[in-house]
Order: C-alpha cells, then structure tokens, then sequence
C-alpha cells in the first residue's frame, strides 16, 4: 500500500473502485475521481484517463455520502437521499433514461418523493433502496419504523420490487438474487 499524494491531508470517507477508475469521498461531501476515463466514468466532462485524483466540480453544489463504482460507471449518494451517475449506460446503469456515455454526473430518475437510502451497483447494474412515506414519516415522529413500508427498488432490466414486511423482504432479495444470477449466465463478455 501506497499513501495517494493527492489526497493528503482530506479526510476520505468512502472508497470505490470500478476495473479501472476509483473514486473517494471526502467529509465535506467531496468526489475525486481517476483512473481510466474512456466512459466518461470519472465525471469530468471528457474521455480522458485521469492520472492522480481529480475533484468531480460538477457535484460542488451537493453533498455526497457514498460512492459506488461498477465496470465503467460511477454512482453517488448525498445527504438528501438523492443518486448522481455518470460514466457508460449501455445498459441503462445510469438510470436516467438515456443511452450512451454521460462524462458529467446527471441525477438519477426515481419516483416523485422517493429518498434513497442504499445504493450498490455491480458490474453492469445498480440497486436503489428507497425509504417509503411510512419510514420518512417515523423518523420525523421519533416512531420505530421497524413495521413500516419498506420498498425496494431494482433497477434491471426494469423490475420494481416492492416488499411490504420482513417475509416481503425475503422474497423480494430472493428474486433480486435470481434476477442478478439470470443477469450473470447471460452476460459472458461486455
């Protein structure tokens, strides 16, 4: 392991890595992003490979809290709830309706009200976890939410998964985990 020079003195947060581009948060809500660029996956507006960190300036408006990386691709989360990605979306990863490369973070559609709670993302694809009205509106009470609505959200292949209870929750996974094994047998090389 190596110190990352350009990254002395910030406070990293979080840690992604993509196949060849990585990325970091900082404390204060900062994205930094390098490696391979070709996609547009490290944010800065252009194709380019990006030899040392580099501050993604087109989220300096938001505040993120996590950062996930798939094949060629990047997603992150901030303190609203609300998804930013950019890179390849070949397969719709980005969740913006679009095709082709986004070089510049665009904000992920999600349902009107939706705040999003986990993000993960894997080679080709994405996961969203959104808290329901129920939840949001727990947690303003100081209510357990323990039985609330709970509702997942995968997008692949344009399946919306939505679990109302802990067996939901089990069922639901169940399926995203059959979704994501069908995914893995049909896809042999990008």
């Amino acid at each position: 392991p190596t110190p990352i020079p350009a990254l002395a003195g910030l406070v990293v947060t979080a840690l992604a890595c993509g196949d060849r581009h990585s990325a970091a948060v900082t404390n204060v809500g900062a994205v930094y992003t390098w490696g391979c660029g070709t996609d547009g996956q490290c944010g800065h507006g252009d194709l380019r490979d990006v030899p040392r960190p580099r501050l993604v300036e087109a989220l300096a408006h938001v505040h993120v809290v996590t950062i996930h990386c798939g094949h060629n691709f990047t997603l992150a989360m901030t303190d609203k709830g609300h998804v930013y990605a950019w890179g390849n979306n070949a397969y719709g990863q980005l969740g913006n309706d679009g095709v082709g490369k986004s070089p510049l973070p665009v904000r992920v559609n999600t349902p009107p009200g939706a705040v999003v709670s986990h993000v993960t993302c894997a080679h080709f694809h994405c996961v969203l976890i959104t808290k329901s009205d129920a939840q949001l509106a727990a947690e303003k009470s100081s209510v357990s939410a323990a039985s609330s609505l709970r509702e997942i959200v995968a997008e692949n292949h344009g399946d919306t998964l939505r679990a109302y209870d802990q067996e939901d929750v089990a069922a639901v996974s169940d399926r995203l985990d059959a979704i994501l094994e069908d995914y893995a047998q049909r896809t042999t090389r990008c």
